[in-house]
This record gives C-alpha cells, structure tokens and sequence, in this order.
C-alpha cells in the first residue's frame, strides 16, 4: 500500500483529520453557492456547488479509508490478515474518492469551457473516468489525470482573475495553482515517503486560502 508505507509514522491519522478539514470547507464553499444561487437563479453557481459536494465527500471518504487501514495495520493480528484487510478497505476507498473527484473536476471543467452539450460532457467523463480506473496504476494515473483537469481549470481562474481584478478572485486562483502543485507533488509518493507530507501540507495550504477568501466574500 503505497499510502500506508511511504507515509511518515507519526503522520498516520494527521492526513485522516486534514481530509476531515477539506471537507468541512468544500462544504461551507458549496451552501454558499447553493445561497447564491437562491438569489440570483444562475444554475453555474449551482453546479459550482454541486462540484464542492462532490469534493466534500470524496475526502470525507478518502479520510474514512485512511481512519480504518491505520486501524486494521494497528489490530494484533496476522501480517496476512492485515494485508488482506488493508487492501480490500482502501481499494474501495480510494476507488470511492477518485470517482467522486474526477465528476467534481470535470464539473469544473464544464463550467470553465462552457461546454453545455450533456453527450460531449458525458463523453469526456467517461474517458476521464475509464483512463483511470483500468489503469495498472490507478494512484498515478489519478493524480497524472487531476493535474491536467486542473490545469485547464487554473487557466480558466487566471482570466477571471485578470478580468476581475479582485482580490478574492487571485485568492481563487492562488488556491487552484497550490492544488495544482500538490497534485504534482503526490506522483513522486512512491520515491520519498516525506512527498505524502508535503502534498498534504499544500493541499492544506490550498484549502485554506480558500476559507480565507470565502471568509473575505461573507464580510462585504
């Protein structure tokens, strides 16, 4: 499980409860759209919350997958068992939280793009998707995957950025390239163990500038 042994000893359990953090943002930034779209009835900021949902739930899953692997590898059992146990959860797991991830990229990407063809959306997803899973190496793939996806979004959030001029719209965009980055920084997992640290470390970071600027957005 390259999760579990390229992970630092004492970090096992620190990522379960930054994932529980990226949760509780992704869903304060999705009821805020879901509030926007109330008063304004644009169906984008709709589905800029039903993409946050989908992150939400993907690292409460990908938080739950971890709390119970460190439990089974804990348990006083057969390294068999362990093994056995370890890689059944986090197969599911894992599997659980791409799919939940990739819908709420290409969301993402839709809304970036302004593709509104259903059958070109659901094609790109499908590839997106299959490209993924029938991987031999699903764990990179995924993340090979997600830096493009998230590529195209930054770009997307860059010209807003210029466009507007504003400073919770760098703010977006900041937090979208420290994504970017952390994406990039979990391919090289399998070569250092402290990589699983770093990229959490900036996934945080990511996620944090967003609670700022979603705290920044509640205060005007």
């Amino acid at each position: 499980m390259v999760i579990v042994a390229n992970s630092p000893q004492w970090f096992l359990g620190v990522d379960s409860a930054l994932e529980i953090l990226f949760f509780l943002i992704s869903i304060a930034i999705a009821l805020f759209s879901f509030k926007i779209y109330c008063y304004t009835s644009k169906k984008r900021y709709l589905f800029f919350n039903l993409a946050f949902v989908l992150m939400a739930f993907s690292f409460l899953a990908r938080s739950l997958t971890n709390y119970l692997v460190y439990g089974a590898i804990q348990k006083d059992i057969s390294v068999a068992a362990k093994l056995a146990a370890v890689s059944n959860v986090y197969d599911v797991g894992f599997l659980i939280h791409i799919l939940l991830m990739l819908t709420a990229y290409m969301i993402l990407i839709a809304l970036s793009l302004n593709i509104r063809d259903v059958r070109t959306l659901a094609l790109l997803f499908l590839l997106v998707v299959l490209a993924t899973v029938i991987s031999t190496n699903i764990y990179t793939i995924y993340y090979i995957v997600s830096a493009i996806l998230l590529s195209f979004i930054l770009t997307h959030f860059y010209y807003n950025a210029v466009t507007k001029s504003s400073l919770s719209a760098w703010g977006v965009f900041s937090a979208f390239a420290v994504l970017l980055l952390s994406q990039g920084i979990f391919l090289f997992v399998q070569l250092n163990r402290y990589m699983y640290l770093l990229g959490h470390a900036f996934q945080a970071l990511a996620y944090l500038i967003l609670l700022v600027v979603f705290v920044m957005v509640l205060r005007r």
